[in-house]
């Protein structure tokens, strides 16, 4: 809630995390991270998005009514994903109707 102080006796919220998903299989890659004491907190996260770009994004809130801040940012390279839709079956390239039936590759 914005605006909203902290109660008499109670302890301010402090904690800091970050994850991080990268499946190179698949190409999902992003991630966020976030750091808060009391009502302020900072923070990020990055996606490599479909058509290969990767938004970033950073924020800060501060506490009261300054409100929210952020930055967005997309990286200009792109990055190379694996079409979902298409996989290796026994030795040749084929695409799938649905990409979600289609087996893995073998391993070799």
């Amino acid at each position: 809630m914005w605006g909203a102080t902290v109660k008499e006796g109670v302890q301010n919220p402090v904690y800091s995390y970050e994850w991080v998903v990268n499946d190179h299989y698949s190409g999902i890659d992003f991630s966020h991270s976030e750091c808060r004491d009391g009502c302020d907190s900072h923070g990020s996260y990055h996606v490599l998005l479909s058509d290969g770009p990767v938004e970033k994004l950073t924020y800060t809130v501060i506490g009261g009514n300054a409100g929210y801040v952020n930055t967005v940012e997309f990286e200009r390279e792109t990055h190379a994903r694996p079409d979902a839709g298409v996989h290796a079956a026994a030795g040749a390239d084929r695409e799938c109707e649905d990409p979600t039936a289609c087996p893995p590759p073998r391993q070799s």
